[in-house]
């Protein structure tokens, strides 16, 4: 039971979906919330945008044990398309060296040597949209590993886990997805993506992830998101097929604007 900790972690971070007065604001997209709102849901990160442009995103808890920052950013709207990119750094050193235990908690061996890591990943993304309300947007993305030392860790063999936490050992891995994202229904938006991980250099080593989001917008500071999350992978003991459900509850507010 103890390890679907960290899946239960990863699964949250996959929902990333965020949605404000029926307008598109998503983690697969080239948009940001617009400046000074924030929003935080149960088992989502904590969003705040800096300026019209920017956005800052971090887990504020996991970051007592796994520090993690992401800034993404909008450049000017080439032509009918908006770029923005996305600069995420992490440290989950002192995570893995807390899960490398026996008993309760420990997913990894007590004798897992794990030096000091920092994981880059970065991504461009890039939005058109379709009509007023429907927006589909294209991501490319990349991770690097910058380590002290070697790297004597079993793989964590979970589906949404392990391709985000191969590159530990191998040291690179890709992706590319797609987006569409708009509005269902007058309160209501959706969201489905599609995901395709490359883990290394080599193109057989893969995971696919696909996710649909319903979003009810109840209002300015309050929504409820509903989904579920498919996953097909390349594991060390064969390939897996896993469908997972989705929930949150998520909070906003505009700072400084009284509500």
């Amino acid at each position: 039971m103890h390890k679907y900790i960290i899946l239960i972690f990863s699964i949250l971070i996959s929902i990333s979906t965020l949605k404000a007065e029926n307008k598109v604001w998503s983690d697969g997209t080239a948009f940001t919330l617009p400046k000074k709102r924030y929003e935080i849901g149960l088992f989502q990160p904590l969003r705040y945008g800096i300026t019209e442009n920017t956005e800052l995103i971090t887990y504020p808890i996991w970051s007592l044990l796994f520090p993690n920052i992401t800034i993404k950013k909008v450049w000017e709207d080439p032509c009918c398309f908006r770029f923005a990119t996305r600069h995420s750094i992490n440290y989950p050193t002192q995570f893995l060296k807390t899960i490398s235990r026996s008993g309760i908690g420990g997913i990894l061996p007590v004798l897992t040597k794990v030096p000091q890591l920092f994981v880059f990943t970065n991504h461009l993304l890039f939005s058109k949209a379709m009509t007023d309300e429907h927006v589909v947007s294209t991501k490319l993305g990349f991770t690097v590993v910058l380590s002290s030392g070697e790297m004597d860790m079993t793989t964590i063999d979970l589906p949404v886990v392990f391709p985000r936490t191969f590159v530990y050992q191998n040291g690179l891995s890709f992706s590319l997805g797609i987006d569409f994202d708009g509005q269902l229904y007058k309160s209501f938006n959706y969201t489905i993506d599609a995901d395709f991980f490359i883990l290394g250099d080599d193109i057989t080593s893969y995971a696919f992830e696909h996710k649909a989001m319903l979003t009810w917008i109840r209002s300015e500071r309050f929504n409820l998101l509903l989904g579920y999350k498919f996953i097909y992978g390349e594991y060390p003991y064969g390939t897996d097929i896993n469908i997972l459900p989705l929930l949150d509850i998520q909070f906003g507010r505009n700072r400084g604007v009284k509500e």
